[in-house]
């Protein structure tokens, strides 16, 4: 397994995990922790052993924003530098909300800030009912502009403009009425429900099919309503294609059962 600093990949069962380890820090992101994420994101891309990915953090958090002292250095940055830096961010979320893979994220500690953004691009998340998630940044002199377009595509101006205006840690309960994680879970029983959902998507679903879906959704929400539907029709088509689609009609057809 490869080695990183800040961070720790294991995998099991087609799943992998990529664990935050700056546990006595609250898992806060530096720069070298944001490039170790998007290394081991790519390797479980390109990896055929890699099916699902999980994100999580060891220890009490799941990420508390970013690390203070890559803030003290923030102190004397310029305008390209600061570019640069929220840039780096930005093109994180952007690749694990556009990732071919499902990514869950596993929420036992709180989330917040760039931490709340990070789990708020996974696809899934499951988050322990002790848990607060939130974006302080407006009560601190900050704006939490880097999260902000996948924030509206996921829950809504209205919700948006709650949570990044208001500034506010919402509880898990409630990050769930508002679309932001899908599950609340005990936290007893937190890590054996993501590698229930994880493992059932391994073993249930496509791997072409769920690729496709997840793109499908990242593109369509861009289009004009008629684009959209003949965008839908082409990719639908496409899939007919390959070969888990003739797999899965062939058992379906027969009433086999089949196990991706």
């Amino acid at each position: 397994m490869p080695s990183f600093e800040s961070l720790s990949y294991h995998l099991k069962d087609r799943i992998a995990y990529l664990s935050l380890n700056r546990p006595a820090q609250g898992n806060r992101l530096h720069e070298s922790l944001i490039l170790e994420l998007k290394k081991a994101l790519m390797m479980a891309e390109e990896s055929p052993d890699v099916k699902v990915v999980v994100i999580r953090g060891n220890g009490d958090a799941f990420c508390e924003g970013m690390a203070y002292e890559h803030l003290e250095k923030r102190q004397h940055f310029g305008m390209q530098e600061n570019l640069q830096d929220a840039a780096l961010l930005a093109d994180l979320y952007f690749r694990i909300y556009r990732a071919p893979k499902p990514v869950i994220a596993q929420i036992e500690g709180n989330a917040l800030a760039e931490g709340a953004g990070m789990a708020a691009v996974c696809d899934f998340s499951f988050m322990v009912e002790e848990a607060k998630i939130g974006f302080p940044e407006v009560k601190q002199g900050f704006v939490p502009g880097v999260v902000m377009p996948f924030l509206l595509r996921k829950i809504g101006e209205a919700r948006t403009k709650q949570l990044l205006m208001g500034g506010e840690a919402i509880s898990a309960r409630i990050a769930q009425d508002y679309g932001l994680i899908t599950t609340v879970v005990q936290e007893s029983e937190s890590r054996d429900r993501v590698y229930e959902f994880a493992f059932s998507l391994c073993e249930n679903n496509s791997i072409a099919s769920l690729q496709l879906t997840k793109k499908m959704i990242a593109d369509i929400q861009s289009f004009p309503l008629d684009q959209a539907a003949s965008f839908a029709a082409k990719m639908t088509a496409h899939a007919r294609n390959n070969l888990d689609y003739r797999r899965g009609l062939q058992a379906l057809l027969n009433q086999e059962n089949i196990t991706w």
